[in-house]
């Protein structure tokens, strides 16, 4: 991973076979990020989304092997028992020009990702909701 720091964000290159997520999170952790935004852009293969069943209160799962264009990252930051956590979702292009999207478990990287980090004055933190079992920002 490549970063340089601006006023109040970070810009990052991340590079082939580096886990998304996992480097999101280690970076906020590194950093004390304990609330952002997340957003990005590049390449991406091995992903696996994730989509919420709400009647089944789970995460329904599906892994992408093939190399993918990362179309849009979006997600934000915040802290989950005391650690920054992140929480992202992705659209990804296919080679036949399809999209898949969801939020995203793990992703590695093909060729790179580039992304922007914002980090936000104060902290967040995520609790568990009982009826969704969803770790939900608590404001």
């Amino acid at each position: 991973m490549q970063y340089v720091k601006t006023a109040d964000s970070y810009l990052l290159r991340l590079d082939p076979g580096e886990e998304i997520v996992a480097a999101i999170t280690g970076f906020a952790n590194d950093r004390r990020i304990d609330s952002g935004v997340v957003s990005g852009l590049g390449s991406v293969h091995h992903a696996v989304l994730g989509y919420f069943d709400r009647p089944g209160n789970e995460y329904l799962r599906r892994t992408v092997e093939p190399d993918c264009e990362i179309v849009s990252l979006l997600g934000n930051i915040a802290l989950k028992d005391g650690s920054p956590f992140a929480h992202v979702h992705v659209t990804l292009g296919t080679r036949d020009f399809q999209a898949l999207a969801g939020h995203l478990f793990e992703g590695i990287v093909a060729a790179t990702c580039e992304l922007l980090v914002r980090a936000l004055p104060g902290m967040v933190q995520r609790r568990k909701d009982a009826a969704s079992g969803l770790w939900l920002l608590d404001l």
